[in-house]
């Protein structure tokens, strides 16, 4: 056998975003054995500088069979330079085989040129995860539901994904909206990249002479993906126009659905022109409760990271249901591992505070946080440099802050290269000044500060730190990357093997935004390791959150009796570890979920997730007057309205947008609802072995003691008891607390 093989690599020493594209003839007995030689002719290529390729700062973006393109063309065999043949499609030629053009659009460039020539593709193959929510989708679909969240993990492989839902659905017309224009570079480059994806036309409507190209595809029966900017411009509303004028049905996919696009400047135009048959999929990666703020959503669909190391560790058989696609059995080895520590920091403290009793004093008291060290960090100078040297260097003898000898890390491991983030309160100098104390606290280390004061912006700040990482690794150097919030999102460096999270609350997405940096795969095996670096573990919730939910997940997708039970099989699968002295144990499931429930995560969770925006205005205002029997008569009206669904799943809800209850009503209604889950033990003091059994023994009581229940939660009792046998308090939550 015999092939032609396009490649593209890049340098990530150089200066610019510089591709090296070129073509290897390899005589290799088949495809795999072709790419493993192409890539040894890359690494001979480099001379004197192999080392830059073992040490990974030479990446292989991409490589292509380009055999019968070759042969189309008259150009297969040894030193036929079919890449001559290719490189003025991707332009930007500096000189000899560099271009300076970004990877993505390379790639998409030569992808569009091979299947122009017939060059058959590399075939698709999808994780069982990807398959079984593109099944849930199209099954909603036809069950006409027709406006839905997909809060799709980090690593899940959106892009990907949303081909399988164009080609299995056949929709004439996609129309892919973001505020974010970067992920239109992915979509062009994965969408034009596999054989299922072939006769998909791809277009930008900021390309000249878009709606002639639109217009052909649709005219000759083809499928077309239209790349929409939803960023305020002057034609904007036109391309809208156009776009919904066209006599076919739609798929909209709205990318990045919970970032920019979500406000009403954004979203209004889109909610305006959809028809009624047209399809919305709200595509997230966390906060789908932002993300369909101004729909009426009605399908909601969430996949966390851990079910994606639940389907890596399962030994089930794939099973296959789409049409175009088949399941990868081995697709779960691009999946990185996780796992989660709690670290306890108040040993350091205490050791800190010898020297200086002042640290963390607040008016004469003690309370230790990482909000009070953001807001001055040269105040609490000596606890950062004691804490960084017992994490990094496992010096002042506080084992237990040991991160080798919590993760069994080793020397020969070679590099290490972590990111901390700090409260997002935190202000650019202050920043700068931690980044300072840092890097005089620890001898071996680059420390880089991802802020504005750094002159990084969001733009630079991943190529800023690749930067750092090869300048520290050829002087054998270790890297901390510091950042209060900027990089939490499209900043994807490999080598980023420990997370540190320092601070004490946050936005549950915006923290698994953070945690999802250590999750970039660049090697079999690779482990991202969490940690939180805690002054309380036992309020210490960030885990609990993505953990409860992925319970949730499981239950309903497993078929699952009980959360409890589901909680402890996923607890069993994803690994979260309490440091200690003599090195990390694992947190078992029963002592997990009375941990959470003791800081009253599930509480917060059942506050995050009840349905308030699928009820009236009407209805959230009897909540917060805890009026019952305007509570229940609101109900009916809304039923009798349509406005609400007729049963309510067992799994997370879909949340629907209601434009006349504000945003502080909204708040208060769920205050009202985490209030009754934080005092569901009167409810089972009162007997039973259920909610409903123990609201049953509470009716046959005295007015009294109901008058006295309501008194105690500060509602009125018979609210209490139709907001939970509604279902708008999700009952899972609920009856996990209550069989606890």
């Amino acid at each position: 056998m015999a092939y032609t093989i396009l490649y593209v690599w890049e340098d990530l020493d150089a200066p610019e975003s510089e591709q090296k594209f070129g073509d290897h003839f390899s005589e290799a007995a088949n495809l795999t054995q072709a790419f493993t030689e192409t890539e040894k002719y890359i690494r001979g290529s480099l001379g004197r500088q192999k080392h830059k390729f073992d040490e990974g700062r030479v990446v292989i973006h991409k490589m292509w069979d380009a055999t019968e393109y070759a042969k189309l063309k008259g150009r297969f065999g040894k030193h036929q330079k079919v890449d001559d043949v290719v490189r003025p499609v991707v332009g930007h030629h500096v000189a000899a085989d560099v271009h300076r053009i970004e990877a993505d659009i390379l790639i998409d460039r030569v992808n569009r040129e091979l299947i122009k020539h017939g060059q058959p593709l590399p075939v698709a193959g999808i994780s069982q995860n990807q398959h079984d929510a593109a099944v849930n989708v199209i099954q909603a679909l036809n069950q006409g539901k027709r406006t839905i969240v997909a809060e799709l993990c980090a690593r899940f492989g959106k892009t990907i994904w949303s081909g399988v839902l164009i080609t299995e659905t056949r929709a004439p017309l996609t129309i892919v909206a973001s505020y974010v224009l970067t992920s239109f570079a992915s979509f062009r480059k994965d969408l034009s990249g596999f054989e299922q994806f072939r006769n998909l036309v791809i277009v930008d409507t900021a390309d000249t002479g878009y709606q002639d190209i639109i217009t052909d595809a649709l005219s000759m029966g083809k499928q077309v993906v239209a790349l929409l900017s939803m960023c305020t411009g002057t034609n904007r509303q036109k391309k809208i126009d156009y776009l919904f004028a066209q006599n076919c049905s739609r798929l909209i996919l709205v990318d990045e659905a919970d970032f920019g696009v979500h406000k009403s400047n954004q979203s209004q135009p889109l909610i305006r022109a959809r028809g009624t048959n047209d399809a919305v999929v709200l595509m997230t990666g966390t906060n789908g409760d932002k993300a369909a703020s101004a729909w009426n959503v009605d399908h909601y669909l969430s996949v966390t990271y851990p079910e994606l190391i639940l389907e890596k560790k399962s030994e089930s058989v794939p099973v296959n249901r789409l049409e175009r696609f088949q399941v990868d059995p081995d697709r779960h080895t691009l999946v990185v591992d996780v796992e989660f520590y709690q670290m306890n920091l108040s040993g350091i403290l205490n050791i800190a505070r010898a020297s200086d009793p002042e640290a963390f004093m607040d008016n004469g008291v003690f309370l230790p946080s990482w909000s009070k060290f953001a807001a001055n960090p040269i105040k609490a100078k000596g606890f950062l440099t004691r804490m960084l040297q017992a994490v990094f260097e496992g010096k002042h003898g506080t084992d237990e802050l040991n991160v080798d000898l919590q993760t069994g890390r080793r020397s020969k491991e070679g590099q290490k290269v972590a990111m901390m983030f700090l409260p997002g309160s935190m202000t650019n100098d202050n920043l700068i000044e931690a980044a300072d104390i840092a890097s005089q606290a620890l001898q071996g280390f680059v420390v880089v500060p991802i802020s504005g004061a750094a002159d990084v912006t969001n733009a630079t700040a991943e190529s800023t730190a690749k930067d750092a990482i090869s300048r520290a690794q050829r002087a054998g150097q270790h890297v901390l990357m510091l950042s209060a919030g900027m990089a939490q999102r499209s900043f994807s460096i490999p080598e980023i093997t420990e997370l540190y999270l320092a601070y004490d609350a946050g936005d549950n997405g915006a923290t698994i935004q953070k945690m999802s940096r250590a999750l970039t795969p660049d090697r079999a095996g690779k482990v991202g390791r969490v940690i939180s670096l805690s002054f309380d573990p036992n309020r210490d919730d960030k885990f609990d959150a993505m953990l409860i939910e992925t319970a949730q997940n499981y239950q309903a997708n497993k078929g699952i009796n009980n959360l409890k039970q589901a909680l402890a099989d996923v607890l069993r699968t994803v690994d979260v570890f309490r440091c200690g002295t003599d090195g990390a144990s694992k947190i078992q499931p029963d002592d997990y979920l009375a941990a959470a429930l003791a800081r009253n995560s599930v509480d917060r969770i059942v506050g995050k997730v009840a349905q308030v925006q699928t009820l009236s205005a009407e209805v959230i205002r009897a909540i917060n007057q805890s009026n019952a029997e305007v509570f229940r008569a609101a109900m009916v009206e809304a039923a009798q309205r349509g406005k609400t669904r007729e049963s309510i799943p067992r799994t997370r809800a879909a949340p629907q947008s209601q434009i006349d209850a504000t945003a502080a009503e909204l708040a208060r209604a769920r205050e009202v609802i985490v209030t009754i889950a934080q005092n569901l033990d009167i409810i089972r003091y009162q007997g039973g072995t259920s909610l409903d059994e123990a609201f049953a023994i509470v009716d046959t009581k005295p007015q009294s003691v109901r008058d006295g229940i309501g008194a105690d939660f500060g509602l009125d009792y018979e609210l209490i008891k139709a907001l939970v046998q509604t279902g708008i308090i999700n009952r899972d939550l609920l009856d996990l607390k209550f069989s606890v």
